[in-house]
């Protein structure tokens, strides 16, 4: 029902952003101005969505809250700070290989040189260009 939302959400900063703005429509949808609200304190392409799968009321709301508490991490550490268009293509890629219910959890460090280290349901992989130095390296001696 929500996969269109779930879609949308690349990183854990994304599901925190919309989990804020769940929580301002569940506090709001009893006032008179939850309208002006709706349109106001949320994305318009995630209004879109809400409305399109009938979502603005307080059981869907709750249960997406639910899907968001739900969605797997992969935690990813690059050495320099991704462009928005490596993000959706990194994100693309993670949805359509491993699952459209994981996100990224970006973090940086320069100590990598390049590269990336990928950590996912408990499985570590390095694939930094400080590694492979180090290894080539350690076969060198």
């Amino acid at each position: 029902m929500y996969s269109e939302i779930l879609l949308q959400l690349r990183t854990i900063s994304d599901v925190d952003t919309l989990k804020e703005e769940i929580d301002i429509l569940l506090n709001s949808l009893y006032k008179s101005n939850f309208e002006e609200i709706l349109y106001s304190k949320v994305r318009k392409t995630i209004v879109d969505s809400l409305v399109r799968v009938g979502a603005i009321h307080e059981s869907p709301l709750r249960s997406l809250q639910k899907q968001l508490s739900d969605l797997r991490v992969l935690k990813l550490t690059l050495a320099l700070e991704p462009t928005p268009a490596l993000v959706d293509n990194i994100s693309s890629w993670v949805k359509t290989n491993v699952g459209e219910d994981v996100v990224l959890d970006l973090d940086l460090n320069s100590d990598l040189i390049g590269g990336a280290q990928i950590a996912f349901a408990g499985k570590y992989a390095d694939y930094s260009l400080s590694s492979a130095y180090d290894q080539f390296c350690q076969t060198a001696k």
